[in-house]
């Protein structure tokens, strides 16, 4: 653009945003799904943080503890949420799910709680692995017997 004496021509600026609203038209579909990849993420990392946590309350407890992924029938199979509770009656320590108007999915190979022994060990003693999705954004994590949590990107 070349400015004539004082300004710019109103031709001038209605070429500037017509360009700027095919730019943007481009890139906003594009930040959308690096959006929603990044939520899906963030959700890997607070389950592998939340799958510690209960970890460490079922051995600290000595009576175990589970995690429970709670249905959403908005899901094609998992949870929108999960609930962490000690085992044997003693309550829920927290319900956990991904925030208001944000549906991300959880689900395992095994069943709808990962339970831990008072020794820190999975029961029953097998590997599970857990996706979590939002529409067709995936992320899985792999917990070993032992309790080691490997996420999968």
């Amino acid at each position: 653009m070349v400015a004539h004496g004082r300004g710019y021509t109103l031709m001038e600026m209605v070429m500037t945003l017509t360009i700027a609203g095919i730019l943007m038209s481009i890139a906003v579909p594009r930040m959308d799904r690096i959006i929603r990849r990044e939520r899906v993420r963030g959700a890997a990392n607070r389950l592998a943080v939340d799958l510690g946590y209960t970890r460490i309350m079922a051995m600290r407890g000595g009576s175990g503890a589970v995690l429970r992924f709670l249905p959403d029938p908005r899901c094609p199979r998992g949870g929108s949420g999960y609930r962490i509770a000690l085992r044997h009656g003693q309550g829920d320590l927290r319900t956990l799910s991904a925030g208001p108007g944000v549906l991300v999915c959880y689900r395992s190979n095994n069943s709808d709680s990962v339970i831990f022994t008072s020794r820190g060990l999975l029961a029953p003693f097998n590997n599970r692995t857990i996706w979590v999705a939002e529409g067709d954004i995936r992320d899985s994590l792999t917990l070993s017997v032992a309790g080691r949590i490997l996420v999968r990107r």
